[in-house]
């Protein structure tokens, strides 16, 4: 099934009437769906020309969020939704719908001169960490290694918290961004 059938079912889940088009339907959340979602929302309002879809970003948590508020009617999200979060909505007669349209991955990357070639999740989780700073301490050149970081209202940061960080918390050093989860070291660090 394309995304865009997926959007008109999220759609009639959720009771929005693509029939009656009296407002706009408003999508907010995951910055990692936001790209798949404006590329089937350009595809759903071709095919629905009466129908705007307002789209915009902020993260999973900040969806569901919206979602539970009643300011959005669809919620991004590139994790499943909590039950506090879930309990929240409902408390206000919001009862979520999941339906997934992707399965993603978490991919950390090292610049490509950095000898350095594998990681495992011990020593990912102490360079986020900030246990580990420099590249030789993992068999690599003397240089430091630059963390950065999804941003905290991120459902991938919440995976990487889950999955790699266990109860260690990300380091206060890291760069946050709401785009990019890569470990880096500028590529001045390694000659050429």
């Amino acid at each position: 099934m394309n995304l865009a059938k997926t959007l008109v079912l999220t759609c009639a889940a959720l009771g929005l009437s693509v029939a009656a088009h009296a407002q706009d339907i408003v999508v907010n959340g995951s910055t990692t769906v936001l790209p798949v979602m404006q590329k089937a929302a350009e595809s759903f309002m071709a095919a629905n020309p009466d129908i705007k879809l307002v789209i915009s970003g902020g993260g999973s948590g900040n969806g569901i969020k919206a979602l539970g508020e009643k300011q959005c009617d669809v919620a991004m999200s590139s994790r499943d939704i909590k039950d506090k979060e879930r309990a929240a909505a409902e408390k206000k007669g919001v009862k979520p719908v999941r339906i997934a349209v992707a399965v993603d991955a978490i991919v950390p990357v090292v610049n490509p001169e950095n000898p350095v070639k594998d990681l495992t999740l011990e020593q990912l989780s102490s360079i986020y960490a900030g246990k580990v700073r420099n590249w030789k301490e993992l068999g690599g050149q003397d240089a430091p290694i630059v963390v950065i970081s999804r941003d905290t209202s991120s459902g991938t940061f919440e995976s990487w918290q889950e999955l790699v960080m266990k109860k260690e918390r990300v380091t206060p050093a890291a760069l946050m961004h709401w785009r990019c989860w890569i470990t880096r070291s500028k590529t001045r660090s390694w000659p050429a």
